[in-house]
């Protein structure tokens, strides 16, 4: 079966392709919001997991397509507005967050600042791991851009990359201190999920050209790549990522513009990043709220309350993503 996938549609979809990743990363999280559901569907809820590495794959053709396009400014000037796009609505999501706690008299100021700060996740695996994530791949980026640039063979040069990072993080490590393990195995833990990453650096000049790919054999591919990582015993459920896109282009390229659900997409994509940061920090106060403890047969089965976190959640990221916007506008004049 022929499934002819022009990979132009996944820059073309792109802020699709990120509302789907966003939708998969919410679902998967219903169980760990202790949504009761019977195991079978909680292991296909699971699987939305793989919208992380959506998202890192998109990211990394994103960095690709603006250090491709880098005339004034240079370097310093990417690295700036990078960090910018995330740091700013980063931290207009601790006005709420930090406000709750503040009203609760519940708020230490240090702590929250360290959790802000991302080390608390390479120290104690506590705050937003993917932003924490996010600093030293964007420093790490430009690089990864001049070793890709230089050599005619990207996916070989990725692959062996990919390989090494896997490899890297599957050692087992072990330092004198209790402190430093932390560290160690939170770098591992992190990294492991760069693959996607690296793919999409490598992959971009394809998409920018519109190189035509059978999608059937990129399935097969993945299924492949996962079924040997896992015997070698690697990280390897990243490879699923590749299906999803594929199906997801195929989906909506048989989805009208004008259609509600491509627009949903659309608007969900367009907050991704604010979206993933509520969908943790309202949790978090729904968990800490007096409603949430008083053990209201409301929250019978969490479905109330998971749906309830959605929601707010959603408008918190729109509103925040607008005045991100706005923010970021003004810096640019």
């Amino acid at each position: 079966m022929n499934l002819i996938i022009d990979l132009s549609k996944v820059s073309l979809y792109r802020t699709q392709l990120m509302g789907i990743a966003a939708i998969l990363i919410v679902l998967c999280h219903a169980s760990l919001y202790g949504v009761q559901m019977c195991s079978v569907v909680s292991t296909i809820l699971n699987i939305g997991n793989i919208g992380v590495d959506v998202f890192l794959f998109l990211s990394g053709m994103g960095c690709y397509y603006s250090l491709n396009k880098l005339k004034s400014g240079g370097i310093l000037s990417w690295y700036k507005r990078r960090f910018l796009r995330i740091f700013i609505p980063y931290a207009l999501s601790q006005i709420p967050f930090w406000g709750f706690y503040i009203i609760n008299g519940n708020f230490n100021f240090f702590d929250s600042l360290y959790e802000f700060s991302t080390l608390s996740f390479w120290t104690r695996h506590t705050g937003m791991w993917y932003i924490a994530l996010l600093i030293p791949l964007y420093i790490l980026t430009p690089l990864l851009y001049i070793m890709f640039e230089r050599t005619k063979h990207r996916l070989l040069l990725g692959f062996m990359l990919i390989l090494v990072v896997l490899i890297l993080c599957s050692i087992n490590i072990k330092a004198d201190n209790a402190f430093y393990n932390n560290i160690i195995d939170n770098l591992q833990w992190a990294f492991r999920r760069t693959a996607s990453f690296i793919l999409g650096i490598a992959i971009s000049p394809a998409i920018k050209k519109g190189i035509k790919i059978n999608g059937m054999g990129v399935i097969a591919c993945s299924v492949i790549t996962l079924l040997v990582l896992k015997y070698c015993g690697l990280s390897h459920n990243w490879c699923l990522f590749p299906i999803i896109i594929v199906l997801s282009i195929v989906f909506l390229d048989n989805l009208s513009i004008e259609n509600l659900l491509n627009h949903f997409l659309c608007m969900i994509g367009m907050i991704s990043l604010e979206s993933y940061l509520y969908n943790g920090y309202v949790r978090y106060m729904f968990m800490d709220s007096s409603i949430y403890t008083c053990n209201s047969p409301v929250f019978l089965g969490h479905y109330l309350d998971y749906i309830l976190i959605f929601i707010l959640g959603t408008i918190l990221a729109y509103i925040t993503n607008r005045f991100s916007n706005k923010i970021l506008h003004l810096l640019k004049s």
